[in-house]
């Protein structure tokens, strides 16, 4: 036992040496693993292998199965842990380019400066939709932008005003992408202020309707609409599951108001048959920036990306739509359709906004 004890002293000492009279380090090679097993078994003390494994290195690749194998022949736990710090890092996945709908990109929107109306072009009369290919950043600034389309006046204003749009960073395995989209800059005559949305409808000028036929137009679709049923089958497109859901949807007590300029309805929810909301909704259509619509599966998308689940898609069905009336900071509140006309060319084309 002594003359064992002796030889580990030996290896410890002959280790030391390394170091030179001044004190530096001299470099040394690194630790094979059959150096490690031959000190493990020589009994030399395990927080002096940790110091030594820490200075010099492996010379190999440490796995769980070395550890396991040395934990056998005795290594103590600093021994263990140090050769554990030196397993190989796991490379970083680096998000390629990811292309996103229009609606996911309006969804992460954190600054929108206005669009300037040319006064030449209105001046002419030149009205419109300039359609732009935006790229954005990791960081969420707009790297690159070119036009699609549109009237030739009016690109240039669309340009500079999205130029410094401003979104948040759009997460792939929760990092951040850099991501393709368009963008749809609307020039209407007889308003200051271009809309910028994402394919809704333009929005109707101050020659509208009034405010009570809108209201009770409101009332009469949602009250045509009825229990709305459907599934939702969701993929996970990161673990490969699929899940399937069977919803109903009810409003009931229907009533608009103009002079609140709200809409109350009591809404009743059911998953897989249970009940997930029953209570009375009161919606106020103050303040309306926008009417957007967009199918289920885009608004099913845009609540998957608030939770978190980047990775997850939505199919609807039966296929549906939603009219989604948007106020400041992309808050709004949405009505499903089956009929997509329902949804648009009545809905949105008979909005407004009101005081």
């Amino acid at each position: 036992m002594k003359a064992v004890r002796l030889l580990a002293l030996l290896v410890v000492g002959a280790m030391l040496c390394s170091q030179n009279a001044s004190g530096q380090q001299a470099a040394v090679p690194k630790l094979t693993l059959a150096q490690v097993e031959d000190l493990v078994s020589h009994g030399v003390p395990d927080s002096t292998m940790s110091t030594q494994i820490q200075r010099r290195g492996l010379a190999f690749a440490p796995t769980p199965a070395i550890v396991e194998s040395l934990r056998v022949k005795g290594a103590g736990s600093q021994t263990l842990a140090a050769i554990e710090a030196l397993f190989p890092k796991p490379k970083p996945i680096v998000p390629k380019k990811v292309s996103i709908t229009a609606d996911v990109a309006r969804s992460l929107l954190l600054q929108m400066p206005t669009v300037a109306y040319p006064p030449i072009a209105k001046a002419a009369r030149i009205s419109g939709t300039v359609e732009l290919r935006a790229t954005i950043s990791e960081t969420g600034s707009v790297e690159v932008l070119e036009v699609v389309s549109g009237p030739a006046m009016l690109q240039q204003a669309a340009l500079d005003a999205v130029r410094q749009w401003q979104y948040k960073p759009y997460l792939v395995n929760n990092k951040p992408a850099e991501v393709e989209t368009t963008v749809n800059v609307i020039f209407t005559l007889g308003t200051d202020t271009p809309q910028s949305n994402t394919g809704a409808k333009p929005a109707a000028s101050d020659s509208g309707p009034s405010l009570a036929a809108t209201m009770q137009f409101i009332q009469d679709k949602l009250n045509e609409r009825g229990s709305l049923k459907f599934a939702v089958h969701t993929h996970d497109n990161s673990a490969g599951r699929d899940y399937t859901d069977q919803y109903i949807n009810e409003a009931s007590n229907l009533i608009a108001d103009p002079a609140a300029c709200s809409i109350s309805y009591h809404r009743t929810h059911k998953k897989n048959g249970a009940v997930i909301a029953d209570a009375d909704v009161s919606v106020s259509l103050h303040d309306v920036q926008d009417v957007v619509v967009m199918t289920a599966e885009q608004s099913w998308k845009l609540s998957f990306l608030s939770a978190g689940h980047s990775t997850w898609d939505a199919r609807i069905d039966p296929p549906m739509f939603q009219v989604v009336a948007r106020k400041a900071g992309n808050q709004g509140s949405g009505f499903y359709f089956v009929d997509e006309e329902m949804a648009s060319c009545r809905m949105a084309g008979r909005s407004r906004r009101h005081p």
